[in-house]
């Protein structure tokens, strides 16, 4: 059985140096300046975070809010939408999927990836809260970079802390 590594897995279980298959894990590193970290995007991802900057540029700053930690991605801490805005948002990044409901399904999936949370209180009001979620994004952010897709097995992450 292969030695454990010193990262930690979901449930605190360690995990392996190596995955079921036997082949090591791939090793990303990234780096962490201002404590912000820092890493390049799959292109996909990047299309994707240039059209929701378009559209957050778009919203009233008094319903964006960039105190506290920020989103490296789009630049807001605290951002609120009405539904329409959210549709034009979803249709404009998913504009293959079948219809709206799939579309605004898709959208939340990539905004759960940015560790952009929504409050479902307000949520049922037709109006959208997303609240960025700094402890959730050193989580997720793997996943947005060349070779941290999960199916191929999680990757080792080294941050490197940049003055």
């Amino acid at each position: 059985m292969p030695e454990p590594h010193a990262t930690v897995g979901p449930g605190g279980r360690p995990l392996h140096k190596t995955l079921k298959n036997g082949s090591p894990r791939r090793k990303l590193t990234v780096y962490e300046r201002g404590g912000v970290v820092q890493f390049p995007l799959v292109n996909s991802i990047k299309i994707k975070v240039g059209i929701l900057k378009e559209h957050v540029a778009r919203i009233p700053d008094v319903r964006k809010l960039q105190s506290g930690t920020a989103n490296p991605l789009l630049g807001v801490s605290t951002l609120v939408m009405s539904r329409d805005e959210y549709v034009d948002m979803a249709r404009e990044t998913h504009p293959t999927s079948k219809g709206q409901q799939t579309a605004t399904k898709n959208l939340g999936k990539d905004l759960c990836s940015f560790a952009m949370t929504s409050d479902p209180r307000i949520s049922k009001t037709g109006t959208s809260m997303l609240i960025f979620d700094p402890a959730r994004f050193r989580k997720t952010f793997s996943k947005l970079m060349p070779g941290g897709n999960p199916s191929a097995g999680r990757p080792d992450i080294h941050i490197i802390v940049v003055k």
